[in-house]
């Protein structure tokens, strides 16, 4: 890729990561699997899966699809979990953000 390199994962993606992590296990899927249904590495999914590394939205949607998932559910989740870590600390709104970032709204 031209340009700038991209970021690593941050709360966020962090929390996608371990979704994605969650549903190949719940699904009994293997790395080598969704690879195979992708067109993405097996090294390269390894390091989205750790939360190395951010895939792009077309390869997010690649692997959703290669573990018969919505995309929407593991953000759903993932910004869920989150909020509610966010919640657990004093003096911190997190939840309404998150909801007004969803729906657009401020």
């Amino acid at each position: 890729m031209a340009g700038h390199p991209r970021r690593k994962p941050d709360t966020y993606g962090l929390e996608i990561a371990a979704q994605m992590r969650s549903v190949l296990a719940a699904h009994n899927l293997r790395q080598r699997r969704v690879a195979e249904l992708t067109s993405i590495s097996t090294s390269q999914l390894s390091q989205y899966f750790r939360g190395e590394k951010s895939p792009t939205v077309d390869e997010f949607i690649e692997i959703c699809i290669a573990m018969d998932i919505p995309p929407q559910e593991v953000f759903t989740k993932a910004i869920e979990t989150v909020a509610a870590r966010h919640r657990q600390i004093p003096g911190v709104e997190a939840y309404g953000a998150t909801q007004r970032m969803m729906t657009g709204r401020s």
